[in-house]
């Protein structure tokens, strides 16, 4: 009864994206891009950090609305109370454009506790990783 209750309360983040990635599916098509979300279902946000939910869909927009040709890989992990998020362009044509659009949720990432890093903007894989308390 108490799993129950607690799927209930929290938001599985793999479903979080799923549902995210539909507002991206035009872009992904018209790109030529295909995305793979890896992550685990058993990976929820409490109740307590859903001011993260719109950093998140933002997010995948920008990673997905960016890319070309390309195929995005998406997992997480959880370490104790933090979860990292980690999207992956596997092969990224313009990081620069990547890292404007990404600047442009910093500020709201940074007010719903979350911190944004973008990794390797100048090299074939590009990996952006969203953390947050949860």
């Amino acid at each position: 009864m108490q799993s129950h209750q607690k799927e209930c309360e929290n938001l599985s983040l793999q479903t979080l994206i799923n549902k995210s990635l539909l507002c991206s599916s035009t872009a992904a098509h018209k790109n030529k891009t295909v995305v793979i979300n890896s992550v685990h279902p058993g990976i929820y946000i409490n109740p307590a950090s859903h001011r993260v939910i719109p950093v998140i869909t933002e997010l995948l927009e920008a990673v997905v609305g960016n890319a070309k040709n390309s195929e995005i890989c998406i997992t997480a992990e959880r370490f104790r109370e933090v979860v990292i998020l980690q999207v992956q362009d596997m092969h990224n044509n313009n990081g620069y454009a990547l890292g404007f659009s990404l600047q442009a949720i910093e500020k709201e990432a940074m007010d719903a506790g979350a911190f944004i890093q973008f990794k390797d903007q100048q090299h074939r894989i590009a990996t952006v990783s969203l953390s947050f308390s949860n």
